[in-house]
């Protein structure tokens, strides 16, 4: 079976699962592990160019606070599109298909992954103008991706929300 974006998304809406194993039975297409955060789990879904985030990572000391960064993703972007000063910042912010604030999943663009020692190099700017916006100093180096069109992407936003009063210790 095969499905499309918008097939998936309709299917998140209408069983608004909570963890992996309830996404894989409503979507009913393979889920690949891409990685584990600090707040949150990411799986690759089918052949489709999307990844889901599920709100399950090792910091977060209940449920709870691992929605709460969900949401301050969701908070951050929203900001960069609100905000006329954060414009600039635009072309870093990832394709959105999906955020269901009471469960903190997310569905997303699926970007190549790159190194850490490689977006040190080549998104030092990048970093710098967000932060600048934000105006945060955090390391948020490591959550950079590529675009089809080599363009870098900030995968995460979750540190740079400000819906909570949770911040990044220092690096």
């Amino acid at each position: 079976m095969s499905l499309t974006i918008r097939q998936v998304v309709n299917r998140l809406r209408k069983y608004n699962p909570v963890d992996v194993h309830e996404a894989m039975r409503c979507i009913k297409l393979p889920f690949q592990f891409i990685g584990e955060g600090s707040f949150r789990t990411v799986y690759s879904i089918g052949d489709l160019p999307i990844v889901i985030k599920f709100p399950t990572g090792e910091d977060g000391e209940t449920i709870e606070e691992n929605i709460e960064h969900s949401a301050n993703e969701m908070d951050a972007i929203n900001q960069v599109f609100e905000r006329k000063e954060c414009s600039h910042i635009r072309p870093y912010v990832p394709i959105m298909y999906y955020y269901n604030k009471n469960t903190g999943v997310i569905l997303s663009r699926k970007y190549k992954q790159t190194g850490l020692h490689i977006n040190h190099r080549f998104c030092k700017a990048a970093a710098e103008e967000i932060k600048d916006a934000f105006q945060k100093n955090l390391d948020i180096y490591k959550n950079f991706s590529v675009n089809d069109d080599g363009d870098v992407v900030l995968i995460d936003w979750g540190v740079l929300g400000d819906l909570t009063d949770w911040t990044q210790s220092e690096f």
